[in-house]
């Protein structure tokens, strides 16, 4: 148990560190007066900000292969039942 809570906490910390240096960085990479710097910085930032919400998104999922559970306590169904809505209305009468 303590393993886990301090896995998603240093999870959670690297998330928001990644967040606020790709931040940074996409800021500092507007500021630079050298093009070459300054698209460096933005890619770089750009890249750190999506990594950072990956990590985020990943820790509170469970992980990037875990499968939401559905809410009538199925894993994943492969056939779901389709009930056709008239779009107008919303009721699933004339079709």
């Amino acid at each position: 148990m303590l393993r886990s809570l301090t896995r998603g906490l240093l999870a959670r910390l690297a998330g928001y560190g990644m967040l606020g240096l790709g931040f940074w960085l996409l800021f500092r990479g507007f500021g630079q007066t050298s093009l070459t710097a300054g698209i460096g910085m933005g890619l770089g930032g750009a890249g750190l900000i999506l990594a950072g919400m990956f990590v985020l998104v990943s820790v509170r999922s469970g992980g990037p292969g875990v499968i939401a559970p559905q809410p009538d306590g199925e894993a994943g169904s492969s056939q779901q039942e389709v009930i056709p809505v008239d779009p107008v209305d919303g009721s699933n009468q004339g079709r």
